[in-house]
């Protein structure tokens, strides 16, 4: 944390509502490798701050770039099925769409 803000919490409380704090958000630092500092922090949504963590795996199609929960938030595939389906080679458009295949049981085949 900047000294500023360690040394007053006066001088962090006004940063903090010329910046657009409500009380629902959250301080989350845009850099996550970067210090919790002015130039660096913004209030964000839980959403927000999950989809800004270090660890998120990216994409980038069609010059847009997103986390992977992100490309799935809109798609009846889960955020699960969907990295396996990156992983093992789909294309975007058919990661995204297609739905699960239902197998049928030799049972149930008639």
């Amino acid at each position: 944390m900047c000294s500023e803000w360690r040394d007053s919490f006066v001088v962090f409380e006004k940063w903090a509502m010329e910046n657009g704090y409500q009380d629902h958000l959250t301080i989350d630092r845009v850099d996550t490798d970067g210090n919790y500092e002015p130039s660096n922090c913004r209030w964000a949504t839980w959403k927000e701050q999950e989809n800004n963590r270090s660890n998120n795996k990216i994409i980038t199609h069609n010059g847009e770039t997103k986390t992977v929960t992100q490309w799935s938030e809109f798609s009846p595939v889960s955020t699960s099925a969907f990295t396996k389906r990156i992983e093992a080679g789909w294309t975007m458009e058919r990661a995204l769409s297609e739905l699960k295949r239902q197998h049928r049981s030799k049972h149930n085949a008639r």
